[in-house]
């Protein structure tokens, strides 16, 4: 499930769409931020890919500790801002407290090491929506 509208921020939570978030197609915003949620519920070992198109706008993306990222490209009027560590939990549920319950405290696999023999590698794709 995806929240959008017309000419605003553009959010997408794991904890709404599961994995189907990485099998969605791109995510997009023409004029406004994408903002992907991918700490507030777990992500199981192994690759997935998360194609991103965006106009006017920034690129927010929140990570668990345990995922290991990486990113090509850049929007043309925005920035790319990934969060991670123990501060964005708080940032994360305050953004999206408008569109669905959080709980207060950190979630344990949130904030689990990286595992070398269970690893989650996810790679972004930030393109501008004009790019083909």
């Amino acid at each position: 499930m995806t929240y959008k509208t017309a000419l605003g921020d553009q959010y997408y939570s794991i904890s709404i769409s599961g994995l189907a978030i990485f099998q969605q197609g791109e995510l997009s915003s023409g004029m406004g931020n994408v903002v992907v949620d991918l700490a507030s519920a777990s992500i199981p070992p192994g690759e997935y890919t998360l194609s991103i198109r965006t106009g006017m706008g920034d690129v927010e993306i929140y990570l668990p500790n345990y995922v290991q990222i990486t990113v090509d490209g850049s929007s043309f009027f925005g920035s790319k801002k990934i969060h991670e560590g123990l501060d964005w939990w708080k940032i994360l549920s305050v953004k999206f407290q408008h569109l669905f319950k959080l709980p207060n405290e950190i979630p344990a696999y949130a904030v689990a090491p990286v595992s070398v023999e269970r690893p989650v590698l996810i790679h972004f794709f930030i393109t501008p929506v004009w790019a083909a």
